[in-house]
């Protein structure tokens, strides 16, 4: 009991982190409920480049296509050892993001002991937890990978500057230097560049300068400088690593591929989209739901919720921000402000309009939060003390609406009300599907994407499903391997699995060369002889 009393000085710590922790407990009920009710081929992929990775013991597998971006870090890398601990595969992708949540929550640690968050720290990782409506069809992977990512680079940059005066300050060089280097040849090289290293770069400038205006110290100011001049060539070299990994690998650099700048006249399209990629992430509207039922009221809570984080928070820290308690703080708000700027940008201008990439935002946001807390009294609101306790209670509110809307929400048979995106209203995986083509033996087969990969790992590999291309004409090579159409990668049988509405659009072909043909729910099944005779009809 002594012990408690010192970790909890207050009743409300104590009830925050009890909270915390039926919010997490929740997190991964919901985590494992939601992998297999909205598990598609995008999900898919990275369970089985996982695999792949296993079985040839390498980051970069052989025969494997890589598609637009070099991905070998991530949740793929994060599955692999929950493979020896689970039974089915989609169970290790929910372990693998329920452990990236950890992660998060550890991090949130961290930039306490920075100095970064006050006393309040319960509230930052409750607010961490809730769910973003936007990826709940991706059972928390962006909402985990995405917060992991950015509370980790962003601990770097804290811990670098204000290391600034240790005498281990050619090691945390170093040490920076390397994550720069890994974080640019790995990631999707400009919006990196643009939302992570510009930021610090800037934030480090502007910081050096306010500082040396206070001391005049020399000494200070080249490390400042050398900071600088460590990650920009850091930079470079990640870039340049980047390119040469990408030819190596016979892909199109990540570096340079998918940014452009819309024309003058979509601007004001893209504000617009703006805003409502936000009330999405927020899950702050939905037409499908009734405005007096318990999802209404969440995107009410949801509303007010964008409003405190969007608007309300960089508004009072911008205008308070000589009154920051701690350096750590002000260079957060710093290099935040300047990320998200450059993050809404992109999103306007350069080919970035998806929600899920205002996810930094977002958590920016919430660490925002967790600094106003700790300064409001520097905010001098005429009722301060009431405007925190009313925050705590409205995040209790905010809290038990949407558990208890999440928890109980049918997510298999209603999955639209969620914000769910259009991959997985294209197609929903169909159990009873996979249990009928295991019961007849059909073990090997194609489909179009959205119907191969994801039956592939539901079925823990028993049902194995190669993709074909949209028009049906060709394999469809997208982060798979090249032993999907290989001569013995099969014997026997094969199939090819097309949805109804689709076979008007199926080469005559695929009728033609087929030995038979099976029909289950709105699902048409052909068989054939072997690979080889599907393998024909893509020659043709």
């Amino acid at each position: 009991m002594k012990w408690i009393k010192r970790q909890f000085e207050d009743k409300w710590d104590l009830l925050g982190w009890i909270i915390v922790t039926l919010a997490f407990a929740s997190n991964v009920i919901i985590i494992f409920k939601g992998t297999w009710a909205f598990f598609h081929s995008d999900d898919a992929t990275a369970i089985m480049f996982a695999r792949e990775q296993w079985a040839q013991k390498k980051i970069y597998p052989d025969g494997w296509h890589y598609g637009t971006n070099i991905w070998n870090i991530g949740l793929n890398t994060i599955i692999l050892p929950f493979f020896k601990l689970c039974e089915h595969w989609l169970d290790a992708r929910a372990c693998a993001v329920v452990a990236q949540t950890i992660v998060m929550m550890i991090f949130v640690v961290f930039y306490k002991k920075l100095q970064v968050i006050g006393k309040r720290s319960w509230l930052v990782v409750l607010a961490m937890l809730l769910p973003i409506s936007e990826v709940i069809s991706e059972h928390w992977y962006f909402q985990a990978t995405y917060m992991t990512i950015v509370l980790f680079l962003m601990g770097m940059i804290l811990f670098s500057i204000l290391s600034l005066n240790e005498k281990t300050w050619i090691k945390i060089l170093s040490f920076i230097a390397l994550i720069i280097i890994l974080v640019c040849s790995i990631s999707t090289g400009y919006s990196m560049i643009l939302v992570f290293v510009c930021p610090m770069l800037a934030t480090i400038f502007l910081y050096a300068i306010q500082i040396y205006h206070v001391n005049q110290e020399k000494k200070q100011l080249i490390k400042y400088c050398q900071l600088m001049g460590v990650i920009i060539i850091a930079t470079v070299i990640g870039m340049l690593y980047n390119i040469f990994l990408s030819k190596r690998l016979g892909i199109h650099t990540s570096s340079v591929g998918g940014y452009y700048f819309i024309t003058f006249d979509k601007i004001g399209e893209s504000v617009i989209q703006l805003v409502n990629a936000f009330m999405r992430l927020f899950g702050a509207a939905d037409k499908n739901t009734s405005l007096l039922s318990l999802g209404g009221i969440n995107k009410v809570l949801a509303f007010v919720y964008f409003v405190f984080l969007m608007i309300f928070l960089p508004i009072c820290l911008i205008r308070k921000y000589k009154y920051l308690k701690s350096s750590g703080q002000k260079i957060f708000v710093l290099f935040s402000i300047i990320s998200s700027i450059a993050n809404i940008y992109l999103f306007i201008v350069a080919g970035m309009a998806r929600p899920r990439y205002l996810i930094w935002c977002y958590f920016y946001a919430i660490i925002w939060m967790g600094i106003w807390i700790d300064n409001y009294e520097v905010m001098k609101f005429e009722y301060g003390k009431e405007l925190k306790q009313g925050l705590i209670a409205f995040y209790t509110f905010l809290t038990l609406g949407v558990y208890s809307y999440y928890l109980t929400y049918d997510y298999y048979n209603n999955p639209d009300v969620l914000g769910i995106n259009n991959t997985y209203l294209d197609y929903k995986l169909d159990y009873d599907l996979l249990q009928y083509m295991e019961d007849k033996g059909y073990t090997f087969g194609y489909a179009y994407y959205w119907a191969s990969y994801s039956y592939t790992a539901a079925s823990d590999g028993r049902v194995q499903i190669g993709a074909i291309d949209y028009d049906w004409s060709r394999p469809y090579y997208w982060l798979n391997s090249e032993k999907w159409y290989q001569p013995g990668v099969h014997t026997g049988e094969c199939f090819v699995l097309v949805l109804n509405r689709q076979l008007e659009d199926l080469p005559e072909e695929y009728t033609a060369l087929a030995k038979a043909k099976d029909e289950y729910n709105d699902h048409t099944i052909f068989i054939y002889d072997s690979v080889e005779t599907v393998w024909s009809i893509w020659q043709n």
